[in-house]
């Protein structure tokens, strides 16, 4: 989950995922980070934490004062990024990655339209939606920066508290996105044309993670052979 920024003073994403680690999640290894809102600090840290976790996901978490629901976000855009940080900085030529084309858009391997109807079925406390669009800002920034390494990673905005949900009623319904996402990705793997998705998507992770320029969730299943 990202730390405070701008007028707030509480950043929704961090609460609920120092909740989320707090009570855990059966079967998995999460581990978490409070991400300053500052671009640098997001280009250095979001790969130091790929690196040596080697996850099987990545979740990031940002607040979206507007929302009333939980967001979960399809893509990001390299360009465009011309708010300030906490520090007051803004990216050079607003790019995220100075490498890419300026258009350059990544999207999740995940298949999230398969994700929020398996989430209704499962009485989550939360609604959740999905998007397209994640801001152009910190939130969106960080979501490029973690689907150039790999797109196993999706982004989740998160309501403000109480506005109406409570802090543990949005960090279950955390914990039944992850535990989802987590089946989704084995359940490609079985499968014939999950196989080629699969496949597909680890070659993009390869592709995307070559370039060195460039609060989060980070989970790994116990059934994982990974190391």
């Amino acid at each position: 989950g990202f730390g405070l920024f701008r007028e707030y003073g509480y950043n929704s994403s961090s609460e609920v995922v120092k909740a989320l680690a707090k009570t855990g999640i059966p079967g998995i290894r999460l581990v978490t980070r409070e991400v300053p809102v500052e671009y640098d600090t997001v280009m250095t840290v979001v790969p130091q934490l790929w690196q040596e976790f080697k996850p099987d996901l990545v979740v990031h978490c940002g607040m979206n004062a507007t929302a009333r629901n939980l967001v979960v976000e399809n893509q990001a855009n390299n360009g465009s990024y011309c708010a300030a940080d906490n520090r007051g900085i803004v990216p050079k030529q607003g790019l995220c990655c100075k490498i890419s084309p300026q258009n350059e858009q990544l999207r999740t391997c995940f298949d999230l339209t398969a994700l929020t109807a398996k989430l209704k079925t499962a009485e989550c406390p939360v609604p959740v939606d999905t998007s397209n669009d994640a801001g152009r800002y910190l939130c969106e920034f960080i979501y490029f920066t973690s689907l150039r390494i790999s797109p196993w990673t999706v982004f989740i905005h998160v309501p403000p508290i109480g506005e109406p949900y409570s802090i543990q009623q949005l960090a279950c319904t955390v914990s039944t996105i992850i535990l989802a996402l987590l089946e989704q990705k084995r359940d490609m793997a079985k499968s014939d044309a999950g196989s080629k998705r699969n496949q597909s998507c680890h070659d993009i992770g390869q592709g995307q993670s070559k370039s060195k320029e460039n609060e989060l969730i980070l989970a790994r299943s116990s059934e994982s052979s990974s190391s």
